[in-house]
């Protein structure tokens, strides 16, 4: 089994307008650092666009797949991101969203879409958090009931 973790910064917008696009370029810098730290040798990490990355974990479980998120989130959370121009720091969160090959698709962009949905989730959860993605079968189940209630 794989998975995929899409990480995405948490209020990324605002802290690049408050302090500035060189610190939101630094930001994103000991980011990339944070979450290659935090990947085991096999797994690959890779900037997905914008303030988004892409974790690919091959051969794993989806125990390890919430290690690695978990231990992303943390260490995001504790890393201190310097403000350009003075000996300021800030701090910042990311959510990520889990999905899993073949739980939640057998093609590459439909797991990358389950674990954007994940990360959705996650953030309208409150941020600053890991979610899974639902099962496709279960997911779609859970449609084909609501259609017959409705019928």
């Amino acid at each position: 089994m794989s998975y995929r973790l899409i990480i995405d910064v948490d209020n990324f917008k605002a802290y690049n307008d408050q302090h500035g696009h060189l610190s939101g370029d630094k930001a994103l810098s000991i980011i990339a650092g944070v979450i290659s730290d935090c990947c085991r040798e096999t797994d690959v990490p890779c900037r997905y666009g914008g303030e988004e990355f892409v974790v690919i974990l091959p051969d794993s479980n989806s125990k390890e797949a919430s290690v690695v998120a978990d231990r992303i989130i943390q260490d995001i959370r504790s890393a201190p991101y310097p403000i350009t121009g003075g000996s300021r720091y800030d701090t910042l969160t990311v959510s990520v969203g889990i999905a899993s090959y073949p739980n939640q698709g057998t093609e590459p962009m439909e797991i990358i879409e389950q674990a954007d949905r994940a990360l959705y989730r996650a953030k309208s959860l409150g941020k600053n958090r890991a979610v899974t993605a639902r099962k496709k079968r279960a997911a779609a189940n859970n449609g084909r009931q609501r259609k017959l209630r409705g019928a």
